[in-house]
């Protein structure tokens, strides 16, 4: 299943997320861009989030365990956390989900989420296999709601980079 990445109407990537996994394609508009930042053992920050991974060889994959902590303002709610295989341009990324599904378990604070999953041995072998953070960026208006911008981050942590050797 392979998804284009769209901005469209008030709700986030989070929002799209759901759209995303069941194979629906949705074509980039011209205002929507998508930021991307490759997260890499020395490089685990950037911008306002700090990520720590641990990882531990089991029988046939590799647990992970992924922390993203911000460092001033809390997480978004419309964010996401997904493994995915990831292709494409930076100008426009796509976005597949692995096969078979690879669960992500969160655990979410406002200012640190854990995830939690096991990546099989066949999709360490793939150098587009990856765990991602999307963060979709608003602003708050002055009644308190938001209107979501044309922008989304998305942190790539390749899972080869920090697969147990």
């Amino acid at each position: 299943m392979k998804t284009q990445i769209k901005k469209f109407g008030r709700r986030g990537f989070g929002g799209r997320l759901c759209s995303a996994l069941v194979g629906l394609i949705l074509p980039i508009s011209a205002a929507a861009q998508m930021f991307q930042w490759p997260v890499t053992p020395n490089q685990l920050e950037y911008s306002n989030f700090v990520f720590a991974v641990t990882t531990l060889a089991t029988n046939g994959g590799t647990d992970f365990h992924v922390t993203i902590t911000t460092k001033t303002a809390p997480i978004q709610p419309d964010s996401a956390a997904l493994v995915a295989v990831v292709t494409g341009t930076a100008a426009v990324p796509t976005v597949a989900t692995p096969d078979p599904a690879v669960t992500v378990t969160l655990k979410r604070t406002d200012r640190r989420w854990f995830a939690d999953f096991t990546a099989p041995g066949e999709l360490l072998n793939n150098p587009a296999a990856y765990f991602v953070f999307v963060v979709t960026d608003y602003t708050t208006n002055p009644d308190g709601t938001r209107s979501y911008l044309p922008t989304d981050r998305m942190y790539e942590l390749r899972l080869q980079d920090f697969a147990p050797q």
